[in-house]
């Protein structure tokens, strides 16, 4: 607010010059004032005017505006005022306005104007005229104050509603003149904090959200200011910021206020609650004796505390408890203030309970983080499911990731699948086959059963292999914007495929909402979108055809030859045999 120390000459006119130079025009109708408050308070406000004293308007030496001929105006108990001036109750105007101006000109001044309005506070009785503001009214909107004559006037406001969500204006006196604008423009003396979030993203800049594989690190920077607190006994200034499950606090804050990094402990306080079981995080931030430290005593010091950027910067990773679906994982922030400058607080560093908690509490801010996730399906060139291929996801930004596999489980009793020696799985049984010698036990049998877990500790680059399940899926969760690679290791018994790589990228721009994600997936080509409203994965469909069984020269030529061979044998043998018998029938 604009303030200034200059000794004036005119007892009313000091006020006018110290608390803003508001003026109107004399005319027989009524004067207007009209009121606006800050943008960021969203309470709703009655603005009530108090006539002090009344006289005629002149001009001295130094050509300023002065009231003469004071008399005590309509909204004032008279008595009241001089006994609270220290001075005879029964005191004309004239006396009780020499004593404020001995009370705030003297040198060293005795009183603050905010003082004298808070002693005029204490008497005042009948407001001469009053206006509202709705909680949602614009910047350009006024509440307009109709009173009559030239003046010194006192304005008292109050909040009709919604009274954590602005702030009281600390009281207002205002001297009308009759040479310049008929209506008074006056602004609230509330000052509003606003607290503003965002996630510092090494891509995409400051942005309300963004994409993270699991194990990322995830930068936000919060931001606000040192706020006017003139007329506040103390001034309690306390962020809130609630990581949901899926974030893990780094225990990295560090804070600033005009460029300056404050100390932890000394200058704010932190408090991180983590539940012992998956839940929220909340963190309390407490600056200490914040008005005391940023309203040094002083006028000439204070105002160069106003405006002083303040901010605070911390990360929290994204953990294997992170939510996959459109939902996303938020992080939410607001402030705490006081907001009554005419109420004394007591306490220390935060607000007590009760009715007589005057504060304030701003907007609450959401940041959002995504993740998601691929799932491949195994079909051979029929469409027809596959089991037994296996597969390995390797990328830059994994460093932790959430899988879905198909995996052998000995099971003696339900098993229908058997090991074979080079590592994979049959369903043919040993006992129909002549040669065992391939199976890594006929007697062990398998099922192939669907299991999820992590892998990964989130410190380092990692791959992830895993078996198709009995459907013929693979799913893998976890995964942040970037580029990928899947290998297929090991393909099903007969069939091709085994040693191929398929690339892939998954993009996200988040930027412009929190709302949801804008997935997309590039490289490959026979793929959809499943689950809106669930996980965000995107089915990858994996074509393993059979392997072709092609004629050879050894084939049904070299069978006729040995089945003729071995009837030329055998009539060979028949025609001796019957040689040798005529020859011995002829001897």
């Amino acid at each position: 607010m604009r303030k200034t120390t200059k000794r004036i000459s005119a007892l009313i006119v000091s006020f006018v010059m110290l608390l803003s130079l508001f003026t109107t025009v004399f005319a027989a109708d009524d004067y207007t004032i009209k009121i606006t408050k800050p943008e960021s308070d969203n309470a709703a406000h009655k603005y009530s005017a108090y006539q002090i004293f009344t006289g005629d308007v002149s001009t001295n030496e130094a050509g300023e505006k002065i009231l003469i001929n004071l008399v005590y105006g309509e909204g004032v108990d008279a008595a009241a005022l001089c006994t609270a001036l220290g001075i005879a109750d029964d005191s004309t105007a004239d006396a009780a306005a020499a004593k404020i101006n001995e009370l705030v000109s003297g040198s060293p001044a005795e009183k603050t104007p905010e003082q004298i309005a808070d002693i005029i506070a204490g008497c005042k009785t009948t407001a001469s005229g009053n206006a509202t503001l709705a909680a949602n009214a614009s910047a350009t909107d006024t509440a307009d104050i109709e009173v009559e004559g030239p003046g010194y006037y006192f304005i008292f406001d109050e909040i009709t509603s919604g009274r954590d969500k602005g702030a009281f204006s600390d009281h207002i006196l205002v001297v009308l003149d009759n040479e310049t604008d008929f209506d008074v423009p006056v602004e609230s003396k509330s000052d509003v904090p606003s607290l503003d979030k965002v996630i510092v993203d090494s891509e995409l800049g400051e942005v309300s959200a963004n994409t993270a594989s699991i194990g990322d690190e995830v930068p936000f920077k919060l931001t606000t200011a040192v706020p006017e607190m003139e007329g506040y006994n103390k001034y309690y200034f306390v962020v809130n910021d609630t990581l949901c499950t899926g974030l893990t606090y780094n225990d990295d804050m560090t804070i600033t206020v005009g460029g300056e990094e404050l100390t932890e402990d000394t200058d704010y306080f932190v408090t991180a609650t983590q539940p012992a079981v998956p839940g929220p995080t909340t963190l309390k931030i407490v600056f200490n004796d914040f008005i005391n430290v940023y309203q040094p005593a002083g006028l000439a010091n204070r105002e160069a505390s106003y405006g002083k950027a303040i901010v605070i910067t911390y990360s929290a990773t994204l953990n294997d408890d992170c939510d996959r679906t459109k939902t996303g994982n938020p992080n939410t922030a607001d402030l705490l203030f006081s907001n009554d400058p005419n109420h004394t607080y007591t306490g220390t560093n935060e607000p007590g309970t009760g009715e007589n908690n005057y504060v304030g509490e701003t907007p609450e801010i959401v940041t959002k983080t995504y993740t998601t996730g691929i799932e491949l399906h195994k079909v051979d060139e029929n469409g027809d499911k596959l089991t037994g291929a296996e597969f390995e996801l390797t990328g830059s930004k994994m460093n932790q990731v959430i899988f879905s596999r198909g995996e052998y489980q000995l099971d003696n009793t339900n098993g229908t699948y058997w090991k074979l020696k080079d590592e994979t799985y049959t369903t043919t049984d040993p006992e129909t086959v002549t040669d065992t010698s391939g199976y890594a036990s006929t007697t062990d049998k398998y099922s192939l059963v669907t299991v999820t877990g992590t892998v990964g500790q989130g410190t380092s680059t990692v791959s992830v292999k895993g078996v198709v399940d009995e459907d013929g899926y693979l799913k893998f969760e976890g995964l942040g914007a970037g580029t990928y690679t899947i290998t297929e290791t090991k393909a099903p018994k007969g069939k091709s495929g085994e040693g191929k790589t398929y690339t892939f990228t998954i993009g996200n721009d988040p930027a412009a909402t929190t709302s949801a994600p804008n997935w997309t997936y590039t490289g490959f080509d026979n793929s959809t979108v499943s689950n809106p409203d669930g996980p965000i994965i995107h089915i990858m469909t994996i074509v393993n055809p059979s392997g072709s069984s092609l004629p050879t020269t050894g084939g049904i030529g070299t069978v006729i030859f040995y089945v003729v061979g071995a009837l030329l044998i055998a009539g060979a043998g028949t025609l001796t045999v019957l040689k040798v018998r005529k020859k011995t029938e002829q001897q």
